[in-house]
């Protein structure tokens, strides 16, 4: 009897936690409608989609493993442009607008972060092309894969997929710091303990925190960085 309790228990458990994903999943749908058709869904796409960033502002810029790397749409999914010659990345991963309307886009194949122009001009590059370094390292990455941006112009460089640390630079590229001074308490199962397949093998999440001079970094690696107050 023990042991069918038992059984019981866990069902019920698992039935109430499933319940509350499923309010969740629905409280989201009330809040957001599904476009089916945004971006002429079903039309010849060239490559895969790795990264989808809004300015804002009313248009959207979907990022593709295939050239031309970016395709510029409006918050309809009506198409407005798109640009990126084939030779700008070896493998466009992830692209981010910084407040100042500017694009950042990683590329983990050669190891760098690119800065855009809002017109899509090429302004900076950070990182060595085609040259990895290691956690110690203060001029090259390895593997980088995403970007955040601080209240006063300041740059944080995800280096996640390989090396496991957050550089710093200022606004004009210049690098101030990296890493993480303490271990933020680990997030739920769902959320941090959960591991990707990457090319280079399975790697388990990671989460850490450290403070900046007014705000605290909140950090899941491989992919987010997030800054609050």
């Amino acid at each position: 009897m023990k042991k069918y309790a038992l059984v019981a228990l866990v069902a019920a458990l698992s039935m109430t936690g499933l319940a509350a994903q499923q309010s969740t999943l629905a409280s989201l749908f009330d809040r957001y409608d599904i476009k089916s058709n945004f971006a002429a869904a079903g039309q010849p796409w060239g490559g895969l989609t790795s990264w989808v960033a809004a300015d804002g502002k009313g248009s959207v810029i979907v990022m593709v493993r295939a050239a031309p790397y970016f395709r510029v749409f409006t918050r309809e999914g009506q198409p407005v442009k798109t640009w990126g010659d084939a030779a700008l990345f070896n493998q466009a991963h992830s692209v981010h607008f910084a407040p100042d309307g500017s694009l950042w886009a990683t590329d983990p194949d050669d190891h760098v972060v690119h800065k855009f122009s809002p017109d899509g001009k090429l302004v900076m590059t950070l990182g060595k092309k085609g040259v990895p370094g290691d956690d110690s390292s203060h001029d090259a990455f390895n593997r980088p894969n995403a970007v955040g941006f601080g209240p006063n112009g300041e740059i944080y460089v995800s280096d996640g997929y390989v090396n496991s640390r957050i550089v710093q630079f200022t606004s004009d590229g210049t690098r101030r710091r990296e890493s993480w001074l303490r271990r933020a308490k680990s997030l739920p199962a769902s959320d941090g303990k959960h591991r990707e397949q990457h090319e280079n093998g399975t790697r388990g999440h990671q989460c850490r925190q450290t403070q900046t001079p007014t705000h605290w970094l909140v950090i899941v690696l491989p992919h987010v960085i997030r800054l609050s107050a």
